[in-house]
């Protein structure tokens, strides 16, 4: 069983790592250029998402995005790792409804962690060769009033509750129960 697990996560990892010829930040998007989303890559049903368990809404660094309403969706344990589940839902400036921007540039330091401050430890996605394997953020472009998905793998929290911290500057979920 314990196999199966890591045999699909490892699926999971490199099906995330992938770009699917988004456009450049900051292009003109015509259409639905990206259907799902991430959904696929996040194990999520587009048609069906799950719901949120709490959100924030972040002012953006870059423009042509005015803000975004990231959603946390999950954090769930499988074995040894656990997956973090959220969505972004873009808001963009006047005038630039029909352009893009990148994940990481429109939020800034995005880049989140799990922290349990009853055990004193911080939890980083995974990583091989200093590259996070296990997140969606490569390639990820926001469209205005979109969800997009992201999800992100871990190590398995010592604790049964964390903070998952959005980056520096960025605001924090705190108290998530690792389901």
């Amino acid at each position: 069983m314990a196999l199966a697990s890591a045999a699909a996560m490892t699926a999971v990892l490199i099906a995330g790592c992938t770009s699917q010829g988004e456009p450049e930040s900051g292009s003109t998007v015509s259409g639905d250029a990206r259907s799902d989303n991430g959904a696929a890559d996040a194990g999520i049903d587009a048609n069906n998402p799950p719901k949120a368990l709490s959100t924030h809404v972040i002012t953006a660094v870059d423009k042509p995005l005015s803000e975004a309403k990231v959603s946390l969706l999950s954090l769930r344990r499988n074995g040894e790792t656990a997956t973090l589940l959220l969505s972004v839902t873009p808001t963009m400036s006047e005038g630039a409804k029909s352009e893009s921007v990148s994940l990481y540039s429109a939020l800034g330091n995005f880049t989140p962690n799990l922290l349990d401050a009853p055990n004193l430890l911080r939890y980083s996605p995974l990583k091989a060769d200093s590259t996070d394997v296990a997140t969606s953020t490569s390639g990820v472009n926001l469209y205005d009033g979109k969800p997009t998905y992201y999800y992100a793998v871990f190590p398995a929290p010592k604790g049964d509750t964390v903070d998952v911290q959005l980056g520096a500057g960025l605001p924090s979920f705190t108290g998530v129960t690792v389901q």
